[in-house]
């Protein structure tokens, strides 16, 4: 994906977004594994459970109620930065539900 919208009102399974360089991917239920794999730009929030995270990612804060490009997402988010396993000098943004996601 490299530019646009795209916004999932269930659950996704393996390696959604994978080498995204842009656009926005709103995810409202889960994520199996390898979300964002070998991502380097754009935007992707998981409302829901991450089963298997990354380890390319990095967390670099939270945010509350989002509003991205006219979608919004309430609650609270951890905020990742990556893939960091990519060589590139620009990073994706990934939000995961900090309820949802207690143990990252």
């Amino acid at each position: 994906m490299s530019g646009g919208e795209i916004e999932v009102l269930g659950s996704v399974q393996n390696f959604c977004e994978i080498r995204q360089n842009g656009g926005l991917i709103v995810i409202r239920g889960d994520a199996v594994r390898g979300v964002g794999a070998e991502m380097t730009g754009g935007t992707i929030v998981v409302g829901g459970t991450i089963t298997n995270f990354l380890a390319g990612f990095e967390q670099v804060g939270s945010e509350s109620d989002l509003a991205l490009d006219g979608v919004t997402c309430s609650g609270e988010f951890l905020k990742f930065s990556g893939d960091n396993a990519i060589i590139a000098w620009t990073k994706g943004t990934l939000y995961a539900s900090k309820n949802a996601n207690e143990g990252l």
